[in-house]
């Protein structure tokens, strides 16, 4: 059903600002993410993202991974969308997490996925 990694930051290598995803929530409050990962799962592309503050902080123990649907339109603009399905979202959630298990995708320091 999944797919393969598409492309995954390289932990050795400094953050940079292409690195960064800044994303608006309903309270029009900026969060800052570092793009991790893009995987592809049943024919969509999946971006995986920390929150900037938690990937400098060596000394939290668990790093939190978000999930989201992402794409890139026709201006190269990124696109991430929620996954409006919890069914989906726990699938794509399980083969994230078997990527991390077993192609050393960061997280720093063990990761967690959130639930939805």
């Amino acid at each position: 059903m999944g797919k393969d990694i598409l492309e995954a930051f390289d932990e050795s290598e400094e953050i940079g600002e292409s690195d960064i995803v800044v994303l608006v929530d309903e309270d029009d409050v900026e969060h800052r993410f570092v793009m991790l990962a893009v995987v592809e799962y049943d024919d969509q592309e999946y971006a995986l993202l920390a929150p900037e503050d938690e990937l400098a902080d060596d000394s939290e123990p668990d790093l939190d991974l978000y999930i989201f649907q992402y794409d890139v339109d026709e201006s190269g603009a990124e696109n991430f969308q929620p996954i409006p399905d919890d069914n989906l979202f726990d699938e794509v959630r399980a083969f994230c997490a078997t990527l991390i298990d077993t192609e050393g995708i960061p997280p720093v320091n063990g990761g967690v996925i959130p639930e939805a």
